[in-house]
C-alpha cells in the first residue's frame, strides 16, 4: 500500500466509460518521476478528493500557531514518489477526503471552481507570491466569499 489514507485518488476523465479512470499512481509515473533535472510542473487540480492527485510525498500543513510545516508522507511507502532531479508542485481544491466547492463569485452568474477562482484573484492581486503567501491568499478568497470550507493542498517533490 503506497497511500497514508489507504486509498487511491483518481481522475474521472469524460470518457472513462470506455478509457476508464486515471489513478495517482499512474498520474505520478507520467508526468512526476520522469521530471528532469531543472524541470517544473504545477498541477493545479480543483477537484474532490484531490489532495494527493499526484502522490508528491511532501504535504505543507498549518500547525496550531499559523505556521506552515512540511510533512514527508513519501517515507510512508515502499514506492518511490519523487521526481528525476526537477520539481513537481500541486496545489489542489481539498483534502483527499472532502469535496470542492463551486462558486458564482467570478462571472456572478456562472458556477466555477471555488479553488480556481482562488487562485486567479491571488494570482492578479499579488503577482510573484511564494508558495505559502499564495495558500494563505487563496485559504482567505475562500473564507471572505463564503464558499464553504475548503482546505486547499500544497503538495511538493
Amino acid at each position: 500500500m503506497d497511500e497514508v489514507d489507504g486509498y487511491d485518488e483518481m481522475l474521472w476523465p469524460v470518457d472513462h466509460k470506455t478509457e476508464g479512470t486515471i489513478l495517482d499512481d499512474e498520474i505520478n509515473a507520467t508526468i512526476v518521476r520522469p521530471l528532469p533535472q531543472g524541470a517544473r510542473l504545477h498541477a493545479i487540480v480543483d477537484a474532490c478528493h484531490s489532495g494527493t492527485i499526484l502522490d508528491l510525498p511532501f504535504v505543507c500543513r498549518m500547525d496550531r500557531d499559523g505556521n506552515y510545516k512540511w510533512e514527508n508522507h513519501g517515507r510512508q511507502s515502499a514506492i518511490y514518489k519523487g521526481t528525476s532531479g526537477g520539481l513537481a508542485v500541486s496545489l489542489s481544491a481539498c483534502d483527499d477526503h472532502q469535496v470542492s466547492v463551486d462558486t458564482t463569485a467570478l462571472s456572478g452568474n456562472a458556477a466555477t471552481g471555488a479553488m480556481t477562482y482562488s487562485f486567479i484573484r491571488a494570482a492578479q492581486n499579488e503577482p510573484g507570491l511564494t508558495y505559502g503567501r499564495l495558500l494563505n491568499a487563496m485559504r482567505q478568497t475562500i473564507r471572505d466569499t463564503k464558499t464553504g470550507h475548503l482546505m486547499i493542498q500544497l503538495h511538493l517533490s
